[in-house]
C-alpha cells in the first residue's frame, strides 16, 4: 500500500484548511459587541470621581459621553475604564452616561445609557492676591486643578463651589503660580489671601 497522498488530497486539505481559517477569522472579527458598564454609585456631587467600570464584550473600540439633562456633552472620553472628575462648577440635574462600543472593523456598535445625578451642597469663597506691593487685579482662579473663572478687579468670587477641602490656585501674568486648602463650607462665605 503506497502512503504517499496524491497531489489531488493535498489540494483538498489545503482548501478545507484555508476554508476553515478564514471562517474563523471572519467569524472572530464579527463577533457583535455588547456594551455594558456599572457606576459604583447613582449620586455624585460637582468635583466627585465617577467610577464605572466597563463590562462590556467583543468590543474593541468605546466611546463615553456624559451628558445633561438637555443634552449638552460635559465630558467625552474613549478610554475603555476612563478616570472621569465631574467638573467643579456642574450644576445640579441629572445626566447621561453613554458607552458606544464596536467591534475590529466598526462594522458592529453597542450603545448603553445609564443616568446618575449631581446633587451638590456649595459654599462661597472670596479669592485676593497681593504681589507685595498692591492687589493683582487679573488672575486665574482653579479648583482643585479646574479653571473656575477670573478676577479682573483684584477679587474672584463665587458662591457656587463644592463643600469641603479643595485646592485653590492662582495665576497671574509674571507672577508665581500659588495654592492653598481651603476648607470650603456652607453658609459661610471663606476668604482666602494669596500674597
Amino acid at each position: 500500500m503506497n502512503h504517499l497522498k496524491s497531489p489531488k488530497n493535498h489540494l483538498i486539505i489545503n482548501v478545507q484548511l484555508l476554508l476553515f481559517f478564514t471562517l474563523f477569522f471572519f467569524s472572530s472579527c464579527n463577533k457583535k459587541p455588547e456594551a455594558d458598564f456599572k457606576m459604583d454609585t447613582s449620586t455624585y456631587s460637582a468635583g466627585d470621581q465617577l467610577k464605572i467600570t466597563n463590562l462590556s464584550i467583543n468590543a474593541t473600540s468605546q466611546t463615553w459621553d456624559i451628558k445633561n439633562s438637555l443634552g449638552s456633552v460635559a465630558l467625552t472620553n474613549e478610554e475603555k475604564n476612563p478616570n472621569l472628575i465631574i467638573p467643579i462648577l456642574s450644576a445640579d440635574d441629572t445626566y447621561r452616561v453613554d458607552l458606544t462600543v464596536s467591534n475590529k472593523r466598526k462594522r458592529h456598535s453597542s450603545t448603553l445609557t445609564k443616568t446618575f445625578e449631581v446633587k451638590t451642597i456649595r459654599g462661597s469663597i472670596s479669592v485676593k492676591y497681593y504681589d507685595y506691593y498692591s492687589w493683582v487685579d487679573k488672575f486665574d482662579v482653579y479648583v482643585d486643578d479646574q479653571f473656575v473663572g477670573s478676577a479682573t478687579s483684584g477679587e474672584y468670587t463665587s458662591d457656587q463651589l463644592p463643600i469641603g477641602l479643595r485646592l485653590i490656585t492662582v495665576k497671574a501674568p509674571n507672577s508665581m503660580v500659588q495654592s492653598k486648602t481651603v476648607n470650603i463650607t456652607a453658609g459661610n462665605l471663606s476668604d482666602v489671601y494669596f500674597n
